[in-house]
């Protein structure tokens, strides 16, 4: 039998300083909803589905939503970033449903495709702010399209904000894959923070770049 690669756990109970977790979901292999088995069936046929190369990698809730990011990493990814329903019935291995749909997550449509996403980040005026980093591959690692900084509404499913980072805001050794953010008196005060490997990226309207030494393994490294 194959191991189970990916689990997600519940903090059950914090008692003397020792956490208890129960495993909610598990998989052997991530599969995807799709709209019927004919839809399913050929995608299997023309490879792009390949549910054994799917490794999902981040997840972040909101209300009865869990998002769950894979990237495409290898061919056979159909969707990037996906929820489960928290309010269907249970299931220990449930189907990805695509977030905001197959479409909406075509590799390679840099206008309205996400192709690559790692974290993703949910706040509190029912926004989730996705960082698309526009790879494909993991050893050999092509630039499909641009960073890219998507907003939505999760109560419409709309991306009512994007951001394509600028040249001048990255390097060739850029990495951004953590989002965190900064809410103000109201929802439009609102800071992105990117982690880069040795920088910080910080957003409002625009994208300013910080890279001081001290965030060098070896501050005295330049």
């Amino acid at each position: 039998m194959a191991a189970k690669f990916l689990v997600f756990c519940g903090l059950v109970s914090l008692a003397s300083a020792t956490i208890k977790l129960q495993e909610i979901f598990s998989w052997n292999v991530v599969d995807w909803n799709y709209p019927d088995q004919f839809s399913k069936q050929q995608a299997l046929r023309t490879g792009a589905l390949i549910p054994e190369n799917a490794l999902p990698v981040g997840i972040e809730r909101w209300r009865n939503k869990l998002f769950v990011s894979v990237p495409r990493w290898r061919s056979g990814i159909p969707a990037t970033l996906n929820y489960i329903p928290l309010d269907a019935p249970y299931e220990p291995s449930p189907k990805l449903t695509p977030y905001p749909s197959f479409e909406g997550n075509e590799l390679g449509n840099c206008q309205t495709g996400l192709t690559t996403v790692y974290r993703v980040k949910a706040d509190q005026c029912d926004r989730l702010w996705v960082l698309d980093v526009g790879t494909y591959g993991y050893d050999n690692v092509t630039n499909v399209c641009p960073y890219t900084l998507n907003v939505f509404d999760l109560n419409t499913d709309q991306i009512v904000r994007k951001y394509v980072l600028r040249p001048e805001d990255i390097v060739s050794t850029t990495f951004i894959a953590n989002i965190a953010l900064d809410i103000g008196t109201s929802c439009e005060d609102t800071f992105a923070y990117f982690s880069d490997e040795l920088g910080l990226l910080v957003g409002t309207e625009h994208v300013m770049e910080i890279q001081p030494q001290l965030f060098h393994a070896r501050p005295s490294r330049r």
